[in-house]
């Protein structure tokens, strides 16, 4: 959580300069406070399988924050509220709904099966495309999102479905422009960038990740090709 706070406060908000009449699409993962003990969660969890960057979500957190322990985070409104405080005018927030949520060995509280996803411009003009996408009566496309799971093959552990992904790039863009993703991850933004014949600038720390990128970009080339 330190992107939250200067000077690690999340850096698109003052570094990214986008297009006049760009947009900034934000999906941020929540979280639990967890602030003792080392079981399965927690700040000293002892973990070992693909879920080991979600639990980490369940750390400790800021004392000012006025949390408890097992106190649901709201991270993603927190990241929507700073980014508001550093410019970015809020314009939407969408429900992405999961058809196959990951499961939760939890008895005191519903499991979850959604995640939230942010529209933010710079200016109060801007390009947004609502025709690119309609409900299935003709109607203005509503803020909430259901989608499922997608066998894409990659091992990263919070992989979205490229649908996700294309629909945002659908809304806020236009054929032949360029979409960053700073997150790149396993390059889901890149596929569905290629697919709709749009340019993408993929930035990502992890070598591992990088590598699978390129292997999904590769294969979304050839699919290109091959229509």
């Amino acid at each position: 959580m330190d992107y939250l706070h200067p000077p690690g406060r999340l850096r698109t908000a003052t570094d990214f300069q986008p297009h006049p009449d760009g947009t900034l699409w934000l999906n941020v993962g929540d979280g639990y406070a967890r602030n003792g003990g080392v079981g399965r969660c927690g700040p000293n969890a002892r973990v070992a399988n693909t879920r080991k960057m979600i639990q980490r979500r369940n750390c400790r957190v800021p004392r000012c924050w006025g949390l408890k322990d097992r106190d649901l985070l709201g991270l993603p409104w927190r990241v929507a509220f700073a980014l508001q405080e550093d410019g970015w005018i809020l314009r939407a927030h969408i429900t992405w709904i999961k058809k196959a949520p990951m499961p939760e060995n939890v008895r005191n509280r519903p499991s979850r099966a959604t995640e939230d996803l942010f529209l933010f411009a710079k200016h109060p003009k801007y390009f947004y495309n609502a025709s690119a996408l309609r409900e299935p009566s003709g109607a203005n496309l509503k803020n909430y999102w259901i989608l499922g799971p997608e066998n894409n093959g990659t091992v990263h552990p919070a992989a979205f479905p490229v649908e996700l992904a294309r629909r945002c790039i659908l809304l806020g863009s236009a054929p032949g422009q360029i979409v960053l993703d700073p997150f790149a991850g396993s390059g889901t933004t890149g596929v569905a960038a290629r697919e709709l014949g749009r340019k993408a600038w993929l930035i990502e720390l992890n070598p591992k990740y990088v590598q699978l990128a390129h292997k999904r970009l590769e294969r979304a080339c050839q699919r290109t090709l091959w229509r």
